[in-house]
């Protein structure tokens, strides 16, 4: 064990997912301010994901060109660029700006984060402590509506929270520089050379499986302020505690995982919470919106299925991390399109459908994943 990258990796995933989770709640207030529908205003969403997608992808070569550490404080030099992006949004042209800086700056934060747990863990104790580290996603995701409800009620505009944000980023750049060693080694079982990827195995299933999730689970949190101001008629003051309460389940049931060992229950644990997930949605489209939040449960999906992979994939884990969470952009940035477009010509309760659609999807691959991954790893002793 390395506590000082998992350390890093701890406070890279808060601070990225902040970053990340503050965009959705801003949509109605954007919308409002700069006079756009809608369907304009999630390109800010969706050019932000697309970024994400080609600027992360240009960055798999450089994780071993330069390393973990040297990236990690390249892309925290981001975090002020993007604060002044902020102050600078105007119309639309500024705000895609804005949107493409934030999906580059979350998005390639986010998997150095996990990159640096990846480096500093076991693979007996790498399952718990991607827990943890998805935890610190789902306290920074709670922050982020919870921070902006605060601003609002102090009459604070929304660009300065960017700018505060960017203020933690650069002590972590100071961190990696002079807390952690100029060179670090990459686990045991990592140093061999990895398989080629290709799509139509069990890799290629996998990043399927955890591309529609993503897509699914972030519809569920960022469009559920305005999905809850449209079809409800709420303020954005009076939403953003579901939104916070999503965040709560989540950060909740995913330290929970930290508690599981075993690999049959890290099934069980990843099917109960994509059904949680679904039955929460049904309950909150049939009325009972105090249900949404719960839809949070789903939390451990996401850790549980990163630690699988390292657990099962072990050389080719760095690249393959990259892969998935790239994967993740590409479906968000289409479902942002889609529901933007959908609830600007049908109705904001279409456009939020999408979210249960889309975990109906990732329980049937995630199934025929779990199939395939027995037959494949049965007997083996990874």
């Amino acid at each position: 064990m390395q506590f000082p990258l998992v350390f890093t990796g701890l406070g890279l995933m808060l601070i990225a997912s902040f970053f990340d989770s503050l965009r959705g709640p801003l949509l109605p207030l954007i919308s409002h301010e700069l006079g756009l529908s809608y369907e304009r205003v999630s390109l800010f969403l969706v050019v932000g994901y697309i970024s994400a997608v080609i600027f992360g992808r240009s960055l798999i070569p450089l994780i071993e060109k330069w390393g973990v550490r040297r990236l990690a404080m390249t892309l925290c030099g981001l975090g002020p660029v993007a604060a002044l992006a902020a102050l600078g949004v105007g119309g639309l042209p500024s705000l895609l700006v804005l949107g493409v800086l934030v999906g580059c700056l979350s998005s390639a934060i986010g998997a150095v984060a996990n990159l640096f747990v990846l480096d500093g863990t076991t693979p007996q104790k790498r399952g718990r402590f991607y827990s943890f580290l998805h935890t610190m996603y789902g306290l920074g995701s709670q922050a982020a509506p919870l921070i902006l409800g605060i601003a609002l009620a102090y009459s604070i505009n929304w660009r300065w929270l960017y700018v505060a944000a960017a203020v933690p980023l650069a002590g972590m750049a100071g961190w990696i520089y002079w807390g952690l060693p100029k060179r670090i080694a990459a686990p045991p079982e990592a140093e061999q050379k990895p398989m080629p990827f290709r799509w139509f195995s069990i890799q290629g299933l996998l990043v399927a499986c955890f591309a529609l999730y993503v897509g699914s689970e972030v519809m569920t949190s960022m469009w559920m302020v305005a999905y809850l101001v449209e079809a409800h008629g709420m303020t954005v003051e009076h939403a953003t505690p579901y939104a916070t309460g999503f965040f709560v389940c989540m950060t909740l049931s995913r330290l929970a995982c930290m508690l599981v060992q075993e690999d049959a229950t890290e099934r069980a644990v990843i099917l109960v919470g994509l059904l949680a997930a679904l039955g929460s949605l049904a309950a909150g489209f049939a009325g009972f919106i105090w249900a949404l939040p719960l839809a949070g449960l789903v939390g451990p999906f996401f850790p549980l299925i990163l630690a699988r992979l390292t657990r099962y994939f072990p050389r080719e884990a760095p690249t393959l991390t990259f892969r998935v969470l790239l994967g993740g952009q590409a479906t968000v940035a289409a479902c942002h399109f889609g529901v933007g477009w959908l609830a600007t010509n049908i109705g904001a309760t279409a456009a939020y459908a999408v979210a249960p659609i889309g975990f109906v999807m990732v329980l049937g691959l995630t199934l025929s994943y779990f199939a395939r991954e027995k037959r494949r790893f049965q007997g083996s002793s990874v």
